[in-house]
């Protein structure tokens, strides 16, 4: 019967083997490294204030859920690390703008999804009691009809996959899915877009607009400077002895 061979030594430190073998390997990975590295000079740098901030927060779980051993049952974690890439959120200021427009539009979206969610069970219980006797399998109970339902919202198949079935057992069909249509795939699709949309508005007119304030300021102090060099100009001119 043939042996695994065993590991050939880890060159930083010969004697680690097992979990204190694997720690080592991964801590001391270039991009894991420099990630530890930043986030401990923020943390000595910053002290207390590094808290205060949700961006070193997320950084601090990010890199926190990279040190998670590849054995336990926590093991499974392991593939958040790839959440790493979104670090990069926090160092491109658009992105960043991006992503806080999105956190703050979660009340507005809260609140459409909620009205989404009542028209979805409304059109359910209605699909169910109108098709569910002659389309069991589409319509049959009020978690296949939210399923059947959301498919016509993704406009996925919804034609012929859905309705024309349906209409060959009730001409009247297209009477209850048309509305639907309109309202679930583009009115609340648009509402959508259209929180976001605000919210990054909102975000572009107070973030930018200290810049655009300081941009005056500098252009005012400019131009009381050429002004008082021309009367510097002029005073001497007139102080001068042949004037």
């Amino acid at each position: 019967m043939r042996t695994a061979s065993p590991p050939e030594p880890w060159q930083p430190n010969p004697h680690a083997t097992g979990v204190r073998r694997r720690i080592g390997e991964f801590v001391l990975h270039p991009g894991v490294q420099n990630f530890i590295i930043e986030l401990a000079a923020k943390m000595f740098s910053l002290g207390r204030a590094f808290w205060r901030d949700g961006w070193n927060v997320f950084d601090f779980l990010v890199v926190a859920i990279a040190l998670i051993l590849s054995s336990g049952p926590l093991a499974v974690l392991r593939a958040l690390r790839v959440l790493r890439v979104l670090r990069l959120v926090n160092r491109l200021p658009q992105l960043r703008r991006i992503a806080e427009a999105i956190i703050q539009a979660i009340p507005g979206i809260g609140a459409i999804a909620a009205l989404m969610a009542i028209i979805f069970y409304v059109g359910a219980v209605m699909a169910t009691v109108l098709f569910g006797d002659s389309h069991t399998e589409m319509f049959g109970s009020i978690p296949a009809s939210l399923l059947t339902l959301f498919q016509v919202m993704t406009l996925d198949s919804w034609a012929l996959g859905v309705v024309v079935p349906v209409m060959n057992a009730h001409p009247s069909a297209w009477l209850f899915f048309i509305p639907f249509i309109l309202v679930s795939a583009f009115v609340m699709l648009n509402l959508f877009i259209a929180v976001i949309v605000d919210t990054m508005s909102n975000l572009h007119e107070t973030a930018p607009r200290d810049e655009r304030q300081a941009l005056p300021h500098d252009h005012e102090l400019a131009a009381m400077r050429h002004e008082l060099a021309e009367i510097k100009a002029l005073l001497l001119k007139q102080q001068s002895p042949g004037s």
